[in-house]
């Protein structure tokens, strides 16, 4: 017996390791096993529809064709956030811009207007408008504020642009800008490439959050943009960007490719924009339906809409091409949610668009 306690006492360490690798052999399998463990995420609304001025509706017996490899979905990461839209109240909200309109020179106390179920506070003085939209803080500003006196390079005002609006809390200074120029004949506002013959610069800002893109659809499909004089006044700024808390709600596993193929096949993608090849939107005549489409695209991004949302969260955007009973060709777009249903509190039913597969 004491010989068998020396032996125990000598190879403990040796017995200890025999024992404790099976356990983590099993441990290991069970972990293997798993399916895909869900991250504990708390559930979140779904995605609001798109507003469009457009009728857009897909017919039965369209098909189409997806025109890139599935393995692009591999670019895309396992997991993604959905963060919470801020929501302050009706008071915050005009205290807040109480004194932006004193700092844009309005000096009257804002009147308010209800449309539909949304209010609006406006302080208006000549020709001068700020409106803003009392539950998401969207607003929009015309008129005329001096950024500086004199005459302003477009880089000049879109530092001054960025400035003010990273001062009042809207937007980063780091936030990409694309600059399109503008010429003055009469009442009209005429395209140029010539920054010199410009009279008018429009700076569109192009947010992002996570890296990803901020997409905006219906009407508004430019989120958040300013127009200068080059004599360096503001005569307009729109901004229809939700205010979002740095908290996100989770991070949670985005549709695999297959999933995401499988539910197109299915219909569930959502048609929200159809455009000419010279850009401009448009609908469908119900004698020129559409006969098929071509996806020839998609990219991960965050669905922004001009109306109240509760969160942040990403989509799968699809581009490419519809071809009409007439044969014209129009460029679409199309969406899905990026985050499974099964995380959705209100999942919508499924449209019966009647997609059809070549």
């Amino acid at each position: 017996m004491r010989k068998l306690k020396e032996i125990i006492s000598q190879y403990k360490l040796f017995i200890f390791l025999a024992a404790l690798i099976p356990v983590l052999g099993f441990v290991f399998i069970w972990q293997r096993a798993k399916p895909n463990a869900l991250p504990s995420n708390p559930l979140f609304g779904n995605l609001p529809q798109p507003e469009s001025q457009f009728e857009i509706e897909t017919q039965p017996g369209i098909s189409y064709q997806v025109s890139f490899p599935q393995s692009v979905f591999n670019q895309f990461p396992a997991l993604v956030n959905v963060y919470q839209i801020k929501a302050g109240s009706d008071q915050e909200v005009v205290n807040k811009f109480a004194q932006i309109a004193n700092e844009l020179g309005f000096s009257t106390k804002p009147s308010i207007q209800e449309t539909g179920q949304t209010t609006f506070f406006v302080w208006q003085e000549e020709k001068k408008l700020l409106k803003v939209n009392s539950q998401t803080g969207q607003f929009l500003f015309q008129g005329e504020f001096p950024l500086t006196l004199g005459f302003v390079a477009p880089l000049e005002a879109e530092s001054l642009v960025k400035e003010k609006l990273n001062q009042w809390g809207f937007l980063d200074k780091d936030t990409p800008v694309k600059i399109n120029y503008f010429g003055i004949a009469g009442q009209e506002l005429e395209p140029t490439t010539n920054p010199n013959l410009a009279d008018l610069y429009e700076i569109v800002f192009s947010p992002s959050v996570d890296s990803y893109p901020l997409i905006g659809f219906g009407p508004v499909s430019k989120l958040a943009l300013a127009q200068t004089t080059k004599e360096g006044q503001l005569v307009r700024l729109e901004y229809f960007l939700h205010q979002v808390d740095k908290e996100k709600v989770g991070t949670y596993p985005l549709k695999s490719g297959q999933t995401v193929l499988a539910e197109i096949q299915e219909g569930k993608g959502r048609l929200f924009s159809l455009k000419t090849k010279a850009g401009i939107e448009t609908n469908l005549d119900p004698q020129n339906s559409i006969k098929s489409l071509d996806l020839t695209s998609v990219e991960l991004a965050y669905f922004e809409s001009i109306e109240k949302q509760e969160y942040l969260q990403p989509i799968f955007l699809f581009k490419g091409t519809s071809l009409l009973a007439d044969d014209e060709v129009l460029e679409v777009s199309l969406y899905l949610p990026a985050i499974s249903s099964e995380w959705l509190i209100f999942a919508s039913p499924a449209p019966t668009s009647g997609f059809s597969v070549e």
